[in-house]
């Protein structure tokens, strides 16, 4: 600097340093509900499970909290084939408050903090899997869904669910949402007793006629589903109070949309409701468990899956989801659509390396042959004929072995 203010003939050169600061924001990442049989067209908005709904979601299922403690954990998905909650699901470090920032698993398992027939506890966050970060929470100690009950995780159908009952909610706001957005629920639920009426999940957190979507178990006692909201109410409801294990689907579309300002509503894949509605959901707020986070309509009962789309699902679309859950949840379903799937194995053997193996088989349905297996060990093979797959062969490595084989056709 001195030669550069000898050559110009200025004594003192002031430098004025003018930075920037450039704010990159990352554009949020959306994950496909691969679980769900879903592509990148189809993104949802929200994304609630016991299982991994996104092979591209790397995260916690959900955040517990220990009764009676300050103690928090993270748990993730178990390393099976199923990849859902289950005692043997890593957990995070111990974190001391609930709003902690999500932390990643430990080498520990679940089943490390569980005392068998005393450890209880709650679930204070529901992680959203779709990538967009809409968590459901409740930090209100008393007023969260039961994750472990005396040692157990609460099941239905042998598959993970939380219980909720009366003022048990899990909520969310919105960055945004459009008043007449087009939307669509999939709930996978059943309440503790016939008779019962309750939400499951509800859109809008507003009391005003037509501000509130919901989808529940009936709206009137001794119902089985209800596909209304505030002012929407009986004649939104029906068919008969059951216990089961549920798959309740709700439709949405708006004036821009064809069929325009329609309600249609989908028990266990059966077309039950279509009517005539113009929704103006003023609040951005979603509620798990009960139709307003202040008051009405509390849910008591299982509830294991939850997904929202900000979008009006096509049949085909809606026949997607609504299979894969029949086939995970053990449910069956009404659909136009023939499906790909396959039966549970015939076994699970364990047996010594080198030595044959006994054949496991799979029963097929809809399905034409396979792709290419992956996760089977060295020396072992699939063939499908005659809606069978065939596993055989000599495997010529030791370990667990949980593999995955595509259906075609």
């Amino acid at each position: 600097m001195q030669s550069l203010g000898s050559k110009l003939g200025i004594k003192r050169v002031l430098f004025l340093i003018v930075t920037m600061l450039i704010l990159v924001v990352p554009a949020v990442a959306q994950n496909t509900l691969t679980a769900l049989g879903l592509t990148s067209s189809n993104y949802a908005t929200g994304a609630y499970s016991l299982r991994l709904l996104s092979s591209s979601y790397t995260g916690p299922l959900v955040r517990i909290q220990i009764t009676g403690t300050s103690n928090f954990y993270d748990v993730y998905p178990d390393a099976s084939s199923e990849k859902n909650i289950s005692t043997s699901s890593p957990i995070s470090a111990v974190q001391s408050t609930f709003d902690a920032a999500i932390a990643s698993a430990s080498a520990n398992g679940l089943s490390t903090i569980i005392t068998a027939g005393t450890t209880n506890a709650t679930v204070v966050t529901w992680y959203d899997q779709s990538g967009n970060g809409n968590h459901a929470v409740r930090y209100v100690s008393g007023n969260q869904p039961t994750f472990l009950s005396s040692g157990s995780i609460p099941t239905i159908n042998s598959r993970p669910a939380l219980s909720f009952s009366s003022g048990t909610i899990l909520t969310k706001t919105l960055s945004s949402l459009s008043s007449t957005t087009n939307h669509s629920f999939s709930t996978v639920a059943a309440p503790t007793s016939t008779g019962n009426n309750g939400v499951i999940f509800a859109l809008s957190d507003q009391a005003g006629g037509s501000q509130n979507s919901v989808i529940g178990v009936g709206y009137n006692a001794g119902t089985a589903w209800w596909f209304g909201g505030v002012s929407l109410d009986g004649e939104y409801s029906g068919g008969t109070s059951t216990t089961n294990l549920a798959i309740r689907t709700k439709v949405y579309t708006n004036s821009s949309t064809s069929p325009t300002n329609t309600v249609k509503g989908f028990f266990n894949g059966n077309s039950v409701l279509t009517r005539a509605t113009t929704y103006s959901l003023t609040n951005q707020r979603i509620i798990i468990g009960q139709q307003l986070s202040s008051c009405c309509g509390p849910f008591t009962g299982s509830i294991s899956e939850i997904v929202f789309f900000s979008s009006n699902l096509s049949d085909t679309q809606r026949e997607t989801v609504e299979n894969s859950q029949s086939v995970y949840y053990g449910i069956t379903v009404t659909s136009a659509t023939v499906f790909n799937s396959a039966g549970a194995a015939s076994s699970t053997p364990t047996l010594c390396a080198n030595t044959v193996l006994t054949n496991i088989t799979h029963t097929t349905t809809g399905a034409t042959g396979i792709g290419t297996a992956t996760g089977l060990p060295a020396g072992v093979s699939p063939a499908w004929s005659s809606n069978t797959i065939t596993i055989s062969g000599t495997p010529t490595a030791s370990g667990t072995f949980n593999y995955s084989i595509p259906l075609t056709g």
